[in-house]
Parts: C-alpha cells; sequence; structure tokens
C-alpha cells in the first residue's frame, strides 16, 4: 500500500507513543515518490547523511549517558543538540535541505532539549533515533 498523502508528523505524539511512531514510519517508507517530495524536496543525500550522522551519534550518546542511574552528563546531550540544530540550519541556509525536513528536525530536536531530564527522556532518544532513520530511507529513495 502506498501513501498519497504525507503523513502528519506530530513530533511530540511521536516521541511519546511507540504506536504512533510505527505508524508514520510505515506511512514514511510507503511514500509515492511525488508525496515524498512535498517533505524532502531539494534536500540531497549528503547534506541528511551529515545530519544524519550528528544526530545519531548523539542520540546514541545520550541513551547511554540517560540509562546510568544518575546521569551526570547533560549538559553533554544539551550541547549535542544545540550543535545539531546549528548543522540543520547551516544546511536550509546552503540550500541543501527542505525547509519542510528541516521544520521536522529542529522539532525533533527541541522537543528532546526540552524533555531531557524527564523520567522517560532514554525512550524519547530512541524514538528520534527510529524517525530519523525512516527519514534517511526517504531520502535515499527520491532526493535530487
Amino acid at each position: 500500500m502506498s501513501y498519497r498523502q504525507p503523513p502528519t508528523i506530530n513530533i511530540s505524539k511521536i516521541l511519546s507513543d511507540d504506536t504512533e511512531l510505527s505508524n508514520v514510519i510505515k506511512q514514511i517508507l510507503t511514500l509515492e515518490p511525488h508525496t515524498a517530495g512535498s517533505l524532502i524536496r531539494g534536500t540531497t543525500p549528503t547534506a541528511y547523511r551529515r545530519i544524519h550522522e550528528h544526530l545519531t551519534a548523539v542520540l546514541d550518546r545520550a541513551t547511554v549517558i540517560l540509562s546510568k542511574p544518575e546521569p551526570k552528563d547533560i549538559s553533554e546531550i544539551i550541547i549535542g543538540l544545540t550543535k545539531g540544530l546549528i548543522l540543520v540550519e547551516y544546511q536550509l541556509a546552503r540550500g541543501q535541505v527542505s525547509k519542510e525536513l528541516s521544520d521536522k528536525l529542529r522539532e525533533v530536536l527541541t522537543n528532546l532539549q526540552n524533555s531531557v531530564r524527564e523520567t522517560n527522556a532514554i525512550k524519547k532518544f530512541e524514538r528520534a533515533r527510529t524517525l530519523l532513520d525512516a527519514l534517511t530511507v526517504l531520502v535515499y529513495k527520491y532526493a535530487r
């Protein structure tokens, strides 16, 4: 089944609910080319790869830090997320990432920054990683 409409990507809901994440990823992975274009138009695989590499390194490190009984390196996570925001803005300014995709990435990063001290933060970071990986498939499948 292919989707003709882009999925509604409610970042806050996706990062809080495994079922919602799963449903949106199924939709993302089955988008038709012209529909996918509404999210990734103008995004280059190289630009997205640079963003993905940085963000996944930060998210993976964050899950290690947050899995400790008393995480002490919260500032490392916040700085990594902030650098991610800068990288997204840089690639947008260069015209290498679509406005729609950069908006979603910024929303993910901001949501994670705001929830890093919550008790369920580790799950949010894991869900964010899964979403970024699904977007990678979309970019490599349909990007210019």
